[in-house]
């Protein structure tokens, strides 16, 4: 499948069924396992399952917190997701405004979210995902580059719009508040894949 419809969730997301999404046409799932050092999102592991067990291609994204370092907040995202499993899609590392970004340079902010992808890469064997919006990600990041990382941008428009300096996109959430059968509320971020899935024909 081309260009798969996907969606992401968080424990803010309550009680989604998985087999009402495949249904509609959802291809893929990034569920919320961790934030920081400590966080883990209690609906983690019970939703991979599920959400696998129906046939959707699962992800696990970990929220970033630029006051713990990289490498801890890696060693915790692993230590929750105990390892990929057959069918996953690459972790994803959600980089986006919160407290703390302001009390690091930008050489700091650089050298503990390549601590993270780097600990995260090397433990799993896959490069890992960075998921931003641009506008955010040059005021914060500038020209730093972190293009051999795939890009799940963030932009609510009709089109994905500048990738900085990627070349293109690899997922896109296009919106915040979409609706999909089996999304409960309907306040559900929802993506598209950009192509086949990996490991897709």
């Amino acid at each position: 499948m081309s260009n798969p419809k996907g969606v992401d969730l968080s424990h803010f997301n309550v009680n989604p069924d998985f087999h009402t999404m495949a249904a509609a046409g959802i291809a893929f799932v990034y569920l919320k396992a961790t934030e920081g050092g400590s966080f883990v999102d209690q609906t983690f592991l019970d939703r991979r399952q599920r959400a696998a067990s129906v046939g959707l291609r699962t992800g696990a994204y970990h929220f970033f917190d630029p006051k713990v370092g990289g490498a801890a907040q890696a060693a915790h995202f692993l230590a929750t997701l105990g390892g990929l499993k057959p069918g996953e899609l690459p972790p994803a590392l959600d980089l986006e405004s919160t407290d703390g970004w302001d009390q690091l340079s930008q050489t700091d902010r650089v050298r503990e979210v390549g601590a993270w992808l780097s600990v995260v890469e090397n433990a799993l064997g896959v490069r890992p995902v960075i998921y931003t919006s641009m506008g955010w990600w040059l005021g914060e990041f500038g020209n730093a580059d972190f293009s051999g990382h795939p890009l799940w941008l963030a932009h609510y428009a009709a089109s994905p719009g500048d990738t900085g300096l990627w070349k293109t996109w690899t997922a896109w959430q296009h919106g915040q508040y979409g609706t999909v059968p089996g999304a409960g509320s309907g306040n559900v971020d929802t993506d598209q894949w950009n192509g086949p899935l990996p490991g897709a024909a």
